[in-house]
């Protein structure tokens, strides 16, 4: 090694991966939930945390039936690997549109907004949605919305005309 390459290494200070959370989306058609989540796949039984978009938002568990190997409706929305899912409680539905979130440690409410603690570098996840021409941007923060750092992005096609509601800051590659 150099003196010139020595140099350099002290000078560029290392960057640390950005804090990770793993997340899907989960939505219900004729009957039945179905989760899509990209990365390795998800063992059956799995527990996840479903967090509605609507205000008030709710926080719901709910666990992997199985893998799914394309789901008709949700390919047309977002690509896969696809899970159909089951509520852990028996007796309440699972919401028809939720982001999903595999770590939760622990969640609060602050008036109709929750707050998650998915790990000790992320202590206030926030989920956020908004419209675009037709389909919803679906995102996490990892505090206030629009505000704090965008963590997560996915885009949920609808397949109709909406009116758009989405920020620059909602949409905008953090490339």
């Amino acid at each position: 090694m150099t003196i010139a390459s020595l140099v350099l290494l002290l000078i560029i200070p290392a960057q640390a991966p950005p804090p990770e959370v793993r997340a899907g989306v989960a939505a219900g058609f004729h009957g039945r939930s179905v989760l899509a989540m990209s990365g390795p796949p998800l063992p059956d039984g799995t527990t996840i945390f479903l967090i509605t978009t609507d205000r008030p938002q709710t926080l719901q568990l709910a666990r992997i039936l199985r893998p799914v190997s394309d789901d008709k409706d949700m390919h047309d929305r977002m690509l896969g690997p696809y899970y159909e899912i089951v509520s852990v409680d028996n007796g309440r539905e699972l919401p028809q549109l939720a982001v999903a979130v595999l770590t939760v440690e622990t969640s609060r409410a602050t008036g109709a907004v929750l707050s998650l603690r998915v790990n000790a570098t992320l202590p206030d996840v926030q989920v956020r949605s908004c419209a675009s021409n037709e389909g919803l941007h679906l995102t996490l923060w990892s505090g206030e919305p629009l505000k704090a750092k965008r963590i997560w992005h996915t885009y949920y096609y609808l397949g109709y005309d909406m009116q758009p509601t989405c920020q620059p800051e909602d949409v905008r590659d953090q490339g």
